[in-house]
């Protein structure tokens, strides 16, 4: 790498800034070139977003990502899992190990990907999605906190626990998760009509004056729901082994739902 490569990587993202994005284009080719890796990124970045040619956005993420370059770890390996189809077990081989890299520099979006992948039945490992997905919750992740819920809530890599997926759900809602926080709201309504059953059968036992036994509901909270925009969850039913917890693995792009966790807005790397 020289100092040819640092000038041409901020003459490029001047360009980008002037939404000139073919010219800055041609400037990240050229410093990339010089095997600087943040200008591979950056010419990734552009043809992602389609702002350049044609040629293929992997190869200068794989150029980067060689180079140690966290996001372009992350950004490879999901196009490769995401892009192109039903990815080959030697993809699969490559992506996870340079998705776990960037998960352990601490990328955020890697670490909450992770969670999902691991959920995949090519890669089924409960205790490594969970593994994930808490050191994403450390940073209060919206997306990570909704998924280590559910999988307290289903007993996916964890054992199964109602109470600690409700604490979770919670959180997520905070950290403006929208999808914990319409969960919630349904969670809230189940309980507020089992309660409401609950005087209404109060009330005929001391009508009749029975002492007979009753049959007691299962508790509403407990029940969640079976499919989100995560994927087709798991039955709730109690097992000794790992269920499946599908979680989708969403191609690159803005986060739904609030909370991080997906491809988000790729901002451009300035070389220094």
């Amino acid at each position: 790498m020289t100092s040819v490569a640092v000038v041409l990587n901020v003459i490029g993202l001047e360009t980008a800034q002037s939404q000139d994005y073919e010219a800055a284009f041609s400037c990240f080719v050229a410093a990339a070139r010089h095997g600087y890796g943040k200008a591979q990124f950056n010419a990734g970045v552009c043809l992602e977003k389609g702002r350049g040619v044609a040629p293929d956005a992997l190869q200068y993420y794989w150029q980067a990502a060689s180079g140690g370059h966290t996001q372009a770890q992350y950004r490879y390996g999901r196009l490769l899992l995401t892009s192109r189809g039903q990815p080959s077990p030697q993809e699969w081989s490559t992506a996870v190990r340079l998705l776990e890299q960037a998960a352990d520099a601490g990328l955020t979006q890697a670490q909450v990907f992770l969670g999902s992948v691991f959920a995949q039945e090519a890669v089924l490992d409960g205790r490594k999605s969970v593994h994930y997905l808490r050191m994403a919750a450390e940073s209060s992740d919206g997306r990570a906190l909704l998924h280590l819920g559910q999988c307290y809530a289903h007993g996916f890599g964890v054992q199964r626990n109602a109470t600690a997926a409700a604490g979770l759900y919670a959180r997520a809602a905070r950290a403006g998760n929208g999808q914990a926080q319409r969960l919630l709201r349904l969670l809230r309504e189940g309980e507020e009509e089992e309660e409401r059953e609950g005087e209404r059968v109060r009330w005929r036992v001391s009508v009749k004056g029975s002492t007979s036994t009753l049959t007691p509901r299962p508790h509403l909270s407990t029940r969640l729901p079976h499919s989100w925009s995560t994927g087709s969850l798991a039955s709730t039913t109690t097992t000794t082994t790992t269920p499946p917890l599908h979680l989708h693995l969403c191609p690159l792009g803005p986060s739904p739902g609030g909370g991080g966790g997906g491809g988000g807005p790729c901002g451009w790397t300035l070389g220094v």
